[in-house]
């Protein structure tokens, strides 16, 4: 069982992984291991995050799934639940990858 700490970055994980992963930190580090968070469930509207909170969830993001989050991918769409930031993370680490096998 992965725990919101652990090292996973540069992991190639599935969206499952990815959502538990996510889950994870946010109930550790924002309901402060408290409570449970739906995967289809908006983080702003149920205020699990605030406009902050979306900040350090980025920063996480980056550090932990070792992708790139811009200024343009900081959208309800990629970042407003759990089962959206695994897709986002997905995508990214999917693009990414065949970026390293074109540049091989």
């Amino acid at each position: 069982m992965l725990t919101s700490d652990q090292g996973i970055a540069g992991a190639r994980l599935s969206e499952p992984e990815i959502a538990e992963a996510v889950r994870l930190y946010l109930v550790d580090n924002f309901l402060l291991g408290r409570g449970t968070v739906s995967d289809d469930a908006s983080l702003l509207e149920s205020g699990t995050v605030d406009s902050t909170g979306i900040v350090e969830l980025a920063i996480y993001l980056e550090a932990h799934f070792r992708i790139e989050v811009d200024d343009d991918d900081m959208t309800a769409a990629n970042l407003d639940s759990v089962a959206r930031i695994a897709g986002f993370v997905a995508r990214k680490q999917a693009a990414a990858g065949s970026g390293d096998r074109a540049a091989g």
